[in-house]
């Protein structure tokens, strides 16, 4: 099967009611990836069914500004903010042991390493919304969980090992950096 891209525009028109990192009532959490987790994007309803594939939300997908199949981190960010804008999201670099204020919540950001240096060929992205514990969904089909690759509880994204097997090759995600987030623009808005 095919990777199916939905047009943006069809989207970003369903998104601002499907935001919400806090959602405990996923209705269809095992058809999105990692990203689509982390940002609390569940799939509109009227999309089920009628595609093969799961739904791929990609970096720079709502901005228009998706990443390739080997990238920077400079590239990754980049098109992560083009996500942010169209979305109508507010973020901004934070330590990720930063306190969230109400409606805030964080993501931790990890590129899978390649032999060339400084380059990615994959993405992960684990999010925050104010316990202790970080969660993540590890590829398409799989349940949310606040474990690692090694089933440790994960408590610091800096220090977790986020690790799988993609078409029998093995990827080993480093951790980049940590967003703090929530809806509506602030420019007051700080980590």
């Amino acid at each position: 099967m095919n990777t199916l891209y939905l047009n943006r525009s069809h989207v970003i028109e369903y998104s601002s009611v499907l935001i919400d990192p806090f959602k405990r009532d996923w209705k269809y959490v095992f058809e999105t990836n990692c990203y689509a987790y982390a940002l609390g994007l569940d799939i509109p309803v009227n999309f089920l069914g009628k595609y093969d594939d799961s739904i791929h939300y990609d970096p720079g997908f709502f901005g228009g500004n998706i990443i390739s199949s080997s990238f920077t981190e400079e590239e990754l960010n980049s098109s992560i903010l083009s996500d942010m804008d169209a979305l109508g999201l507010c973020c901004c670099d934070a330590p990720y042991d930063v306190k969230l204020e109400e409606g805030e919540w964080k993501i931790a950001i990890y590129g899978a390493v390649t032999s060339k240096p400084g380059y990615y060929k994959d993405f992960h992205f684990i999010k925050n919304t104010g316990h202790f514990f970080w969660m993540h969904k590890q590829g398409f089909g799989e349940a949310p969980t606040n474990f690692d690759s090694d089933g440790h509880v994960i408590l610091d994204p800096t220090k977790c090992n986020i690790s799988e097997i993609i078409n029998g090759s093995p990827f080993k995600y480093e951790y980049i950096k940590t967003y703090k987030i929530r809806k509506g623009f602030n420019d007051k808005f700080r980590g």
